[in-house]
């Protein structure tokens, strides 16, 4: 999690974007952008999160998971398969990449290109030691009405009954929508136009 923040604020300061910011991250990266924002609230005016992952253990978190695929299921579970998916895929990943946007007609070419685009620390780094141990919850409560929840009712990385209630115990927003949890980017332009209008007037 600390390498993560750390390449956000280098990223962030390096384009002199450092106060009246709005954040927006989808799945792992809202669970990024919430804990930036709770840790630089200063600096952060809005935090717009898109599928976020909520668990409130381990067991949870491998559990929903598995829920969206077969393949995403065992390399949460395996330390070993992930291992071996990792290193094959990265053997074919030229190939990989190209292929991936055929594959994943359901997202933009660019995106499924970049899918295609990792490696055993990273994946594994990841999901490990942030995906499945830590809560995003602490943070949320922090920030309270800063947050909005953009979540879909078919969305079975987090169901949306839990959202609503993380939404209501923390005073933040929550917005359904109808999307699974990789069709957000569809609407996902006009829903922050839509959460975000009026701030420029109100500063």
């Amino acid at each position: 999690l600390e390498d993560h923040l750390s390449a956000l604020e280098r990223t962030l300061v390096g384009r002199g974007s450092s106060r009246n910011l709005t954040l927006v991250g989808h799945s792992f990266g809202s669970m990024l952008a919430v804990e930036f924002a709770a840790r630089h609230a200063d600096s952060v005016r809005r935090v717009i999160l898109f599928g976020t992952p909520v668990y409130r253990s381990t067991d949870e978190a491998i559990e929903r998971i598995g829920q969206m695929s077969a393949l995403a299921g065992l390399t949460a579970r395996h330390r070993w398969a992930a291992r071996l998916i990792c290193l094959l895929h990265n053997a074919f990943m030229p190939v990989a990449a190209r292929l991936a946007p055929l594959a994943r007609r359901d997202v933009p070419p660019a995106v499924a290109r970049d899918g295609a685009l990792h490696f055993w620390p990273s994946l594994r780094g990841s999901v490990e030691n942030v995906v499945l141990r830590h809560s995003i919850e602490p943070a949320a409560l922090l920030l309270g009405g800063r947050v909005t929840f953009v979540h879909g009712r078919r969305d079975l990385i987090t169901p949306v009954a839990r959202i609503r209630e993380v939404a209501r115990a923390s005073g933040a927003h929550a917005v359904e929508t109808d999307d699974d949890h990789l069709s957000y980017w569809q609407n996902a332009a006009r829903l922050v136009d839509e959460i975000t209008a009026g701030d420029e007037k109100r500063q």
